[in-house]
């Protein structure tokens, strides 16, 4: 994992710079059709769909993490290879390279909140309920940075080392905790799709709902998911 840098700007900071006549880079072809407050909102719904699912990817990360800090209490940081934790180290990878790209998807999002926000057809909603989505964005998006961050450090110091002294194999288990109703991070082996959608796996899959996955075609039944779950390509029959 490598540490995403740069802090989190505020959505809407580019208000001041506009009137300064900086320019930035990052318009989608539409936004240079003077973008108003539609494609604000659309632009901010859609940077809140991204932290919901870093949201998801934090909570999967985190609880491994957990699991793994309880295991080195209980050994005094003497993990032994065979120890039945040592799932927990081989599966921190996936889910913190998920963990990783979906805080760098948010932040690309948010930078170009900021730039539709730098328009002269939108600074009109620098205060009100607008304001107060993107101030609450931007601290989310902030406060993943710093954990990625953390949980990045912990993983170099603690369990990176136990990746390379034992190498653990990644296989199908059960996540950490209560099931997930809302959206829910998990490693997704290769080959298979996640379900319900479809998408090939690549190694750390996020839904919204239930999940499951499929060989070739979205034949398995979704079931609740608790984060950090290892699921794989069942040969459940097609339903009839």
């Amino acid at each position: 994992m490598s540490v995403v840098k740069n802090g989190a700007r505020s959505v809407l900071v580019g208000l001041a710079l506009a009137a300064a006549g900086e320019t930035h880079a990052g318009l989608e072809p539409s936004d240079l059709l003077a973008p108003g407050p539609k494609e604000l909102d659309e632009a901010l719904g859609e940077l809140e769909r991204r932290l919901d699912r870093a949201d998801a990817a934090a909570t999967a990360l985190v609880r491994t993490h957990n699991a793994l800090g309880e295991a080195f209490a209980a050994t005094q940081g003497r993990l032994a290879c065979d120890a039945p934790a040592m799932k927990y180290v081989a599966r921190t990878t996936p889910l913190g390279e998920g963990y990783r790209d979906r805080v760098q998807a948010a932040r690309a999002q948010g930078e170009r909140v900021a730039t539709i926000a730098r328009a002269p057809t939108v600074l009109s909603l620098a205060t009100g309920p607008v304001k107060t989505r993107a101030d609450a964005a931007t601290k989310r998006l902030a406060a993943h940075e710093r954990s990625y961050a953390e949980l990045d450090a912990w993983q170099v110091r603690f369990v990176a080392p136990l990746q390379k002294r034992c190498h653990p194999l990644l296989a199908p288990d059960g996540g950490l905790g209560e099931t997930a109703t809302g959206w829910v991070a998990f490693v997704a082996l290769v080959p298979g799709r996640v379900c319900p959608g479809g998408d090939v796996a690549t190694g750390f899959a996020v839904v919204e709902g239930p999940a499951c996955m499929s060989l070739a075609s979205c034949s398995c039944t979704p079931a609740p998911v608790a984060p950090g779950a290892v699921l794989a390509a069942s040969n459940e029959p097609p339903k009839p």
